[in-house]
């Protein structure tokens, strides 16, 4: 017997040859000004979904609304960079613990290719898992 596959928009709800516009609303706890616009969009319907970043300075705020809009399509932007020029954020973990994942600043690098270049596996997973963690404390239900 053949294994049937649904189609992404069967999965949704849809007929197989649906065509469906998914607008996820990136960085959600980057700072205010992103999370005004996202929570606006999602209580608005602009936005089908959005997804948090743990790491980022606005994060209690991001939380805060996940917890209170239990409805809300939420899930967790994993990071392992910090891409801004000027704008920067750190690991969930402490620095010291994953030395490999950070530059000599203590900020997460900057670009995937200094991920790839200076990362250890074990050290990546150990930040992940803590980026869940801490989401999942943080009463989002991803």
């Amino acid at each position: 017997m053949a294994n049937e596959t649904k189609s992404t928009a069967e999965r949704l709800g849809y007929a197989a040859d649906a065509r469906a516009l998914i607008l996820n609303a990136d960085d959600f706890g980057m700072c205010h000004d992103q999370n005004e616009g996202v929570m606006r969009g999602l209580k608005e319907g602009v936005f089908t979904s959005s997804t948090i970043l743990v790491t980022c300075p606005w994060f209690e705020e991001a939380a805060d609304f996940a917890r209170n809009n239990p409805a809300a399509d939420l899930g967790i932007h994993l990071t392992l960079t910090a891409e801004w020029d000027s704008y920067k954020w750190g690991p969930v973990s402490a620095r010291h613990s994953v030395p490999s994942l950070v530059d000599e600043r203590g900020y997460l690098w900057q670009t995937v290719a200094q991920v790839y270049e200076h990362a250890r596996l074990d050290e990546a997973e150990a930040e992940l898992r803590a980026q869940i963690d801490k989401a999942l404390a943080a009463g989002i239900d991803a």
